[in-house]
This record gives structure tokens, C-alpha cells and sequence, in this order.
């Protein structure tokens, strides 16, 4: 029997033009990943449509895909092979025999279609008569069985109407799983597949995704749960449980789960670490699901020892530094500030230095794995002097915060400097610019050249008439000199802060 297979909004364009006999189709590249990738038994619908006119159509059966290459059938439900261009349209379509092949409301499989038998074997080896007699297994024979026992193993076998014991798999041909078949009065439904031979399991009740509901008896850290509908639970990759936690439960640290007396599981974060306090609450429904090994909880978000324990470091003296990363720590809050630039000096008593810029900053949330060391660069400010000197940048965490420039005092130029720049951050700021200088003020007049610029963090320094004031706040400009000889203002360090 040929499995008919669908996928949601699957459509492109060809590659290259076939003939009217091709048997294969090249797709765009990449779009093969939007269709089926039929195995043994099984195949897609395919519908051609011209690219020009839209009034052209043929549909194929796709039996196979490699990549972005179809192996076809042409000419399928009344349709004509035709030749088709590339750039020509490739969808998989909704068809009247695709719609044939789905049993109606009203078409109640009968005696005729379907054949009944009643298990008289074992747990693991199904024998039974059917009815209406069967000679020989044919494709696509149906089967509904009323089972003596629940499977014990993945390799359970039938033997139908001594026809031989043939293999059982899960509809899609993986293996099943314990207690995907239950006894009287359930009822387990079986396809015959003649290209490998194999019952095929349409209603396993051990379905995966499949959650099971129980209520906790046990105590807290030790949770008791028998579990009910749907069916008998058996552990199994993949099998999904929830249960209401009982009152004074709440967990105070590593846990553990007894299903249907099954044996204690652990229960374990998504990331595999232990539960901590408050991670399961009492009254609360805990949604698990077994990965072969361990209870992963899938709706766990945010437990009170993940909310108290934050921490923050913030380093302002420039320099190179280490942090490692603590255990169930997996997100920092990062900040990322340049040094400021320096202030420059007077030129005498008619001209004002330009005032130093100040540093850029880069923040946002990153992911960190427990145990690594990381590294940071934390810039220098800018050096004080008759221009002032550049700050240095500050790194880390994958985000760049430059320096801001010095303000200059050369040739008659008494410009402030420009802000330094965040990237690579959530939020990526500049650094505000330093104050102008004035030139060519009559002697004797004071020529004042106001502040650096401001960072994140604060203001920068003032300008003074013996010296610029340097910037105080991490990452601020420094202030510039006035109507005199004096020196600017060194430009504030950077600042890199971590919060977890």
C-alpha cells in the first residue's frame, strides 16, 4: 500500500526545462527542503503550472527526492505530460485523488473492508483468526484485533489466521513502543504492508507527545504519581507526563519522580541540571517529558533562587581582566563604555582648547556557558596636554565601545572632540562631544571653552583658566584650558559592567 504525503504551502519554481518523457525535475535551489522526501511505499502529488499563461497543468506522483531533484510519474489523474520551461511553477496541491483516497463521514469501514479477530496469543506474539477469512496477506489488508495482553517489548509480532507471524512497527515504520498495544477492551487497528512485509500500528497508545495525568502522593523532592488515561504508562523516549503537585510539596532541592511504580527518575532542568528550590511549587500542574533517561520539566521558567541571586561587578580602571562564569549561570547583562578623550590646552590668552568627547557604550543581554573564562579590555582615558590625547576603547563580551577623541588646540583649531561609538550591543550609544574652544579673543578677555562630553554615566569635566578639570564619570571627556597656559583635563577610563 502507497502512502500519499502532504507538507503546508509547498511550492517554487523548476531549475531547467524537461520533455514531455522526463522522469526527474530539478528544483530551485534549496526548495527541496519544502517537499516530502518520500520513502519506501510512499509518495507526493506534484502539479506543474506554466509560468506564462497559468493555464497549464500536469500532475505527477514524486516517489522520491534527493536534494532539490524529484524522480516523477507523469501524467497522473486524467493530466497530460507536457514540456515545461524553466522558471515554470512546482507545487504540491490539494487534488481530487488526493481526496479520493480519504474515507468520508458516513463511510463506516464493514465486514468487507475490515478483518476482525480476537487475540488468543501472548503478550508479545498476537495470534488470531480473522473475519471474514483471509487466505493470504495482501496489501493494504486491514486488521482490528482485540489483544489479550499489553505489549512488553519493541518487537512484537501477529500471526493472522496462521498466515504466519509477521513483524509490527508504528504506522510511519519505527519501532513501537511498550504498551503501544493494550488488552480488552481496547481494540489495536493494523495496515499490512507487502513491500516489507510488517503490520503496521495505526493507533499505538504510546504516542509520542502524548502526556499521561497523575497526582502527586509522595513527598516533596520524592513526587509519587500514578498515572491514568491515556492508556498504561511505560517509559519511553519521548512520553509525556503531568501531575499536580500536592499541597507542602514545593521542591527544596534535587528531585525525583516514581511513576506507576516504575522506580525513582530524576526530574532535571532543560539544560540537565537538578531542580532547585521553588522550581516545582505545591498546587502546581508540572508538565515532563522523558528523554530516555531523566524527567526534563517543560514548563519551567523562573525559579526564586534563579530571581535573588544576581550579582553585579563593574570595573572602572583601565586594563585587561578575566571573569569566569558561575555554575547555572546562562545569561549576563553586559555593559560596555569607552574611555573619554582628554582636554586640550590654551594657546595663550586669546584662544580656548577644545574639550574631549567622550566614550561610546554597547549593552544587552548575552549568553554565557557556566565555567568559561571571558575576557575584557577596559580603555584608558584620554591623555591631558595642548592637544588632548584620544581614549582608549573599551571590548568584550562581543561588543566595542571606541574612545572619544581629544579636543584639539593647533593652528588656530580649537574643535572638541567627537564621541567615541557602542556596536555590537542590544543598545549602542554615542558619546557626547566636547565643547569648542574660542580663538582670536581680544587680550586680556577670558575665552571660556565650556565642558567635555557627557557619557552614559555623567557629565565630563569642566574648563578652567589654570587647567581643565578632568572627566569624572566613567567614560566622560575632559575639560579643556582657557586664556592662559594651563594644561586640559585627562579624559575618565571606560567602565565594564556584568550583572548575573
Amino acid at each position: 500500500m502507497s502512502i500519499l504525503l502532504f507538507a503546508n504551502n509547498a511550492a517554487t519554481t523548476i531549475a531547467g526545462a524537461i520533455t514531455n518523457t522526463a522522469l526527474t525535475v530539478n528544483l530551485a535551489p534549496g526548495a527541496g527542503a519544502l517537499f516530502p522526501s518520500p520513502g519506501a511505499g510512499q509518495y507526493f502529488l506534484g502539479t506543474f503550472n506554466d509560468a506564462a499563461t497559468g493555464l497549464l497543468t500536469e500532475i505527477v506522483q514524486v516517489t522520491a527526492r534527493s536534494g532539490d531533484t524529484l524522480t516523477i510519474v507523469r501524467a497522473q489523474e486524467g493530466t497530460t505530460a507536457q514540456a515545461w520551461n524553466s522558471g515554470d511553477l512546482f507545487s504540491n496541491l490539494w487534488t481530487a485523488g488526493s481526496a479520493a483516497q480519504m474515507l468520508q463521514q458516513g463511510q463506516v469501514p464493514s465486514a468487507s473492508l475490515v478483518n476482525y479477530g480476537v487475540d488468543t496469543g501472548t503478550a508479545d506474539a498476537i495470534n488470531a483468526t480473522l473475519t471474514p477469512t483471509v487466505t493470504s496477506l495482501t496489501a493494504g489488508l486491514l486488521v482490528e484485533i482485540t489483544p489479550a495482553f499489553a505489549n512488553a517489548t519493541t518487537t512484537p509480532t501477529m500471526n493472522a489466521s496462521g498466515l504466519g507471524a509477521k513483524s509490527i512497527v508504528r504506522f510511519d515504520g519505527s519501532a513501537v513502543q511498550a504498551g503501544d498495544i493494550q488488552p480488552a477492551p481496547a481494540k489495536a487497528m493494523f495496515i499490512y504492508d507487502l513491500s516489507s512485509l510488517q503490520f503496521l500500528l495505526i493507533n499505538p497508545t504510546q504516542r509520542n507527545g502524548v502526556q499521561h495525568y497523575g497526582l502527586d502522593s509522595g513527598a516533596a523532592n520524592a513526587y509519587v504519581v500514578s498515572a491514568t488515561a491515556p492508556g498504561t504508562f511505560a517509559l519511553s523516549t519521548g512520553i509525556g507526563l503531568k501531575f499536580k503537585v500536592a499541597g507542602g510539596n514545593t521542591s527544596t532541592g534535587a528531585s525525583t519522580i516514581n511513576v506507576n511504580s516504575l522506580g525513582a527518575t530524576a526530574i532535571k532542568r532543560a539544560d540537565g541540571s537538578a531542580v532547585k528550590p521553588g522550581d516545582i511549587m505545591a498546587g502546581e500542574i508540572v508538565s515532563l517529558t522523558y528523554d530516555g533517561t531523566n524527567f526534563q520539566i517543560d514548563n519551567f521558567l523562573v525559579g526564586p533562587t534563579d530571581v535573588l541571586a544576581k550579582t553585579l561587578i563593574a570595573q572602572t580602571a583601565n586594563g585587561s581582566y578575566t571573569w569566569t562564569c558561575p555554575a547555572n549561570t546562562i545569561k549576563a547583562y553586559i555593559n560596555v563604555t569607552g574611555a573619554g578623550g582628554g582636554g586640550a590646552g590654551s594657546g595663550g590668552a586669546t584662544n580656548g582648547g577644545g574639550c574631549g568627547g567622550a566614550g561610546g557604550t554597547a549593552e544587552g543581554w548575552v549568553t554565557v556557558v557556566p565555567g568559561t573564562v571571558y575576557t575584557y579590555v577596559i580603555g584608558a582615558g584620554g591623555t591631558a596636554g595642548g592637544t588632548g590625547g584620544t581614549g582608549g576603547s573599551s571590548t568584550g563580551f562581543g561588543f566595542t565601545a571606541t574612545g572619544g577623541v581629544g579636543g584639539a588646540n593647533t593652528g588656530g583649531a580649537v574643535g572638541g572632540g567627537s564621541g567615541g561609538v557602542g556596536s555590537g550591543g542590544t543598545l549602542n550609544l554615542h558619546g557626547g562631544y566636547g565643547t569648542d574652544g574660542v580663538s582670536a579673543m581680544p587680550a586680556g578677555v577670558a575665552v571660556p571653552s565650556g565642558g567635555g562630553g557627557a557619557s552614559k554615566w555623567g557629565g565630563g569635566g569642566r574648563a578652567a583658566i589654570a587647567g581643565g578639570i578632568a572627566g569624572q564619570a566613567p567614560g566622560t571627556g575632559g575639560g579643556a584650558a582657557y586664556s592662559g597656559t594651563g594644561t586640559g583635563g585627562a579624559g575618565a577610563d571606560g567602565l565594564v559592567t556584568i550583572y548575573f
